[in-house]
């Protein structure tokens, strides 16, 4: 049996006044609920404990961190990167077996010894919700900071509901140089270690994943640290929090002191946990319980594909994954293998009459002949591959419990466990980040496996949609990690533009809903343009405070088409050498989009070009009785103060071509604005447009067939024009069934042209339609191209004529069509950047309410609210001598 560690009982030794006045390790951890649960789990494992003081700094052993490198006390230098992963398993098995085939390079490349560490944890919101309250420092509106605190509590309630996240970790240390030399010039050691951190981040991205690397940024190097080594207290205190909080009390302290004993703040402070104390079988350090497993060396499956180590973890909440790889010398390798097989050979001879030593021995010659012919004939190193499982918990026996749970179930998998008795101390060093190997523990449990088959060991799987900068939208049904997406993380995607596929009655209208709030809050301006059922986002803009305009024949809502809105320039950085845009005076712009919805009205009385160019030339003349010319300056009329000349308004437009026989059509086009139906669309714009939460609504069921996009196309003009007036304020536009704005040949040209250009504005579009065929089909091609312009695509519950006419412009797998035919209501697959999420979209219940467009939920929530306004009258009202007791209802 191994020898007895020592165990230690460290604390931190932060010279700050918050450590001088604690001396419980809960308290200080915000625990103190749990002491009085916890004091008696100590007192009965008491006997097991054998304390040596010391500090948490000193057992963690990090001397400073240099360049985004930690150095050990121990002289070694380690390099920690962190790797996204990809949705593995919705790849196609040809792309799954490159992806494993490229990543054994990995060992080729990797120095002696690595490290993957996957971490599976509860979702870290601290970053997202840091980023919403500086993004509404300065909101004032009452109904949007009510949603906003709704908001925040959805996520903490999204939080709690088992919603997890898995991150993976490289960690290696500095070996040696290329040429085979060791050096102890830190700037050599460095430039060893970017060369390698920098190779291994090829070959991952390579295969689709994207590495963050820490070379040369030291905070990143220890907010990574910090949240490894305080699992529980990075949740509660931020990693900036911290470094104030500590360099804060250290510099109280040192004003209490005499000048000798004063002390200055090293890296280790910040990073080290409050404390720590391990036991036989198990450590608590930070509060948290840890208890370890290992698989053995005989209790590895015997055939296996990448990705098997997600069986390990089963989408258990903390349940880490370390695998740590140790790359064997060679040619000793070699030595030593030909010489086991030459004394096995001799042993088989011998056992010729013993059938089962027989077989061992022959399959144990078997197996060491392969090995030693890949090392020979492939050029494959010999590696040994230790495999740990970390079970953490809040108290011992959830810790225990979760621990045997485990290991049963491997068991029934023929996968063979032991656990960490005597040896939790060692286990516990392991695990952290900084290389270290207990090689009694290693070399009795490590299993050996050549380079070619190390590519199982890709891990890097679990996909998980959520950035930090972004808004959460649900949780994903494969692996149950909160989805939060931010289409304007240009890291992330080449365009903000979003794409909203699905049948009736799949949630689509709820799902533009929950992302216009989402946008709004993230401070967005969001602008709807609804030509179906417009009426059911007004609920949910009033209570945004928004700005709900009916646009359709006879409303009181009037756009001026001939108003020219100032913009600014755009920004041409976003596009390639290729794709520039040119820059077209503001004019010309506004001319030939008068001329696209003067075209709308006509319908298919197509413009001719002689009708055209006279249009042109009239609008022109329009344009400069009023001042306005191709300087874009002319519009004018106050540009400090951001006051715009008066326009000219349709009814100008009417009596200058009245009696020109060349545009007797174009004059009959416009009746309908300056003397039929739509005239109140002759005259200026009468609304302000400074809203962040604008609904169209275009009610078709209002105006005619042929008056339908016209309508559509002025709020998509006018929706557009403010999009491009302020290059540093995001303007999402929701198309919704935009194929009815596609009919016309021009505006299909148009739009098609709005969702390439609209990203130099800073701006998206969000395009949604619920008649998939007719957008595939009916949209002069413009189906196919937004698939191809956006970078993010929902596709909701379809019909399996529709996923046909996808399919041939998607790589959806046989898989993908089976999940997208049977989608429940408010789900469905988020497709981003190759990756594909199937995804559960959650609102608040309060949002909910305002979202549904579901007249049985109504009903529900209608009767819901009936009866808890008639229970509270009742219970107002009643007089009773019984006494109603927390907990229990009374009679009535």
């Amino acid at each position: 049996m191994q020898k007895k560690k020592a165990k230690f009982n460290l604390s931190i030794k932060i010279p700050s006044m918050e450590s001088l006045t604690q001396t419980k390790l809960f308290d200080s951890l915000g625990q103190k609920s749990r002491n009085l649960k916890r004091s008696e789990e100590e007192n009965s494992i008491k006997k097991q404990e054998k304390k040596e003081e010391g500090f948490t700094q000193d057992f963690i052993g990090v001397k400073s961190i240099t360049g985004g490198l930690a150095i050990m006390d121990s002289g070694d230098v380690i390099a920690v990167m962190e790797v996204i992963p990809m949705n593995f398993n919705q790849r196609d098995v040809l792309e799954r077996n490159m992806i494993s085939e490229s990543f054994k390079e990995v060992f080729r490349i990797a120095p002696q010894k690595l490290h993957f560490k996957i971490r599976t944890e509860k979702t870290d919101v601290t970053k997202l919700m840091q980023n919403l309250n500086q993004i509404n420092a300065d909101e004032t509106d009452p109904k949007i900071l009510a949603q906003i605190e709704n908001y925040k509590e959805y996520i903490r309630e999204l939080q709690k509901s088992n919603v997890m996240c898995k991150r993976f970790y490289v960690i290696f240390a500095y070996d040696r140089d290329s040429d085979g030399s060791k050096s102890s010039d830190i700037n050599e050691i460095y430039r060893s270690m970017v060369e390698t951190g920098s190779s291994i981040a090829t070959i991952f991205e390579s295969m689709g994943n994207r590495v963050i690397h820490c070379f040369n940024d030291n905070k990143l190097m220890g907010e990574m640290l910090y949240h490894l080594l305080n699992p529980n207290t990075s949740y509660i205190e931020s990693f900036d929090d911290r470094l104030s909080r500590i360099h804060r009390d250290t510099a109280l302290y040192n004003l209490s002191v005499d000048p000798s004993q004063k002390k200055s703040c090293m890296d280790c402070d910040f990073l080290a946990p409050k404390g720590i104390r391990i036991y036989n079988n198990h450590v608590l350090s930070d509060g948290i319980y840890f208890t370890f497993l290992c698989l053995k060396d005989n209790g590895f499956p015997s055939r296996v594909n990448a990705g098997w180590l997600n069986v390990l973890s089963m989408r258990e909440e903390d349940v880490d994954i370390d695998v740590i790889t140790k790359r064997k010398n060679r040619d000793l390798a070699k030595s030593v293998l030909s010489k086991m097989n030459r004394i096995d050979g001799i042993r088989l001879q011998d056992s010729i009459h013993n059938k089962e030593k027989y077989k061992r021995l022959s399959n144990k010659i078997q197996n060491v002949t392969s090995i030693v012919d890949h090392l020979e004939r492939l050029d494959d190193d010999l590696f040994d591959v230790m495999i740990i499982i970390t079970i953490r918990g809040t108290s011992l026996k959830e810790t225990q419990n979760k621990r045997n749970r485990i290991k049963k179930l491997l068991h029934s998998k023929s996968l063979y466990t032991e656990d960490s008795f005597l040896t939790a101390h060692d286990y516990f060093k392991m695990t952290l980040p900084f290389m270290y190997i207990n090689n009694s523990i290693f070399s009795k449990n490590a299993r050996n496996v050549v380079t070619t088959s190390m590519s199982s060991l890709y891990c890097f799987t679990a996909y998980a949609l959520f950035d930090v900068s972004g808004f959460v939208i649900g949780y994903n049904m494969d692996n149950n990690t909160m989805v939060a997406i931010n289409n304007f993380n240009t890291k992330l995607y080449s365009n903000a533009n979003v794409l909203i596929l699905g049948k009736s009655g799949s949630g689509k209208t709820f799902l533009e809903m929950m992302l216009g709030y989402r946008m709004r809050m993230m401070g967005m301006k969001v602008i709807y343009i609804l030509p179906i059922k417009g009426f059911e986002f007004k609920h949910a803009c009033h209570n945004m405070n928004g700005l709900y305009l009916q646009h359709y024949p006879g409303s009181d809502l009037c756009i001026n088409m001939m108003q020219i809105r100032p913009e600014s320039n755009i920004d041409q950085s976003v596009f390639d050498e290729m794709n520039k845009v040119v820059e077209v005076p503001l004019l010309a712009k506004k001319c030939a989009s008068i001329e696209r919805e003067i075209q709308s009205l006509m319908g298919n009385d197509t413009i001719t070009s002689t009708e055209s160019g006279n249009l042109n030339k009239a609008l022109v003349a329009i344009f400069n009785r009023y001042g306005i010319t191709d300087d874009n300056d002319s519009i004018w009329a106050d540009k400090k103060n951001k006051i715009v000349k008066q326009m000219p308004v349709v009814q100008h437009l009417a009596d200058y071509i009245a009696h020109d026989r060349e545009l007797s059509r174009i004059y009959s086009a416009l009746t309908k604005i300056t003397d039929g139906s739509c005239q109140n669309l002759n005259g200026q714009t009468n609304v302000s447009f400074d809203n962040n939460y604008i609904v169209f609504d275009v009610n078709k069921d209002t105006m005619t067939e042929k008056e339908l996009p016209f309508f559509m196309q002025t709020a998509f003009e006018c929706s557009y024009d403010l999009a491009k007036q302020n290059l540093f304020e995001k303007v999402v536009i929701f198309l919704d069934e935009a194929w009815l704005l596609m009919i016309s040949p021009e505006m299909a040209a148009q739009v098609s042209a709005m969702v390439k250009v609209i990203r130099g504005y800073g701006g998206s579009v969000i395009i949604s339609s619920q008649d998939i065929e007719d957008f595939m089909k009916r949209s002069n091609g413009f189906g196919a191209s937004v698939l191809n312009s956006t970078e993010l695509k929902f596709f909701l519950a379809m019909k399996e004529q529709e996923i046909k006419l996808l399919a041939s412009e998607m790589d959806f797998t046989q898989e993908d069509i089976k999940h997208m035919k049977q989608y429940p209501k408010g789900s469905g697959m988020i497709y981003a950047n190759g990756d594909k999420v199937a995804a559960r979209f959650k609102a608040s219940p309060k949002e909910e309410e305002l979202f549904t467009t579901d007249i049985n939920v109504r009903q529900q929530l209608a009767k819901k609210k009936q009866g808890m306004k008639k229970e509270g009258r009742h219970i107002s009202g009643q007089k009773s001598n019984k006494a109603n007791f927390p907990g229990k209802r009374s009679n009535m």
